[in-house]
């Protein structure tokens, strides 16, 4: 996510309103500089304080409400899509997943949680919506479950915990899967 803001008080707040919820977010304070971003590293959301009065939400909460609603429609993506990043290739469809053209094969629970973290890359993806989007449970269940997926999901990757590639883990929140 790019934010483009000339006050810098007002982008600092931006910035880490968003970032404390998950968000990569770069800035930037001229025009110039969000038109080379945006050229040189497309984001999927470009915020621009052109006048802070009408453009900018009092509220931290407001701002990250809104941006969750414009992402939220922004990934509405085709159940049946696959998903492509670097040497990762995952179908839906067909439930199949190749690393550096190498089929992989994930038992249908850390499918799901692959499936689950990939479309989500570059974000934070918090314990608690993994359990409910993987294994239908709520917070307070057990999260064993999710801790032992998440491991062979990494062996399955060949991904180190110390130097992780494509799963990183964010403490006290979640997971954040490679771009």
């Amino acid at each position: 996510m790019l934010v483009g803001a000339g006050d810098t008080t007002i982008a600092a707040k931006v910035v880490g309103a968003l970032c404390t919820h998950g968000y990569t977010v770069q800035r930037c304070t001229t025009g110039c500089a969000a038109m080379h971003i945006i050229t040189v590293s497309p984001p999927d959301l470009v915020l621009l304080a052109v006048d802070v009065g009408d453009v900018t939400p009092r509220s931290p909460a407001v701002l990250v409400a809104r941006v969750r609603a414009h992402t939220r429609a922004a990934s509405v993506v085709d159940a049946d899509a696959a998903i492509t990043i670097g040497g990762l290739h995952v179908d839906r469809e067909a439930h199949r997943v190749f690393l550096d053209h190498r089929e992989l094969e994930p038992r249908p629970k850390e499918f799901t949680l692959l499936v689950a973290l990939a479309r989500q890359a570059g974000r934070v993806v918090t314990r608690e919506q993994l359990l409910g989007e993987v294994w239908d449970l709520h917070w307070g269940s057990s999260t064993k479950t999710l801790d032992m997926h998440i491991y062979t999901l990494r062996r399955l990757l060949a991904d180190d915990p110390a130097a992780p590639t494509w799963i990183t883990t964010v403490r006290r929140i979640g997971y954040r899967f490679a771009t």
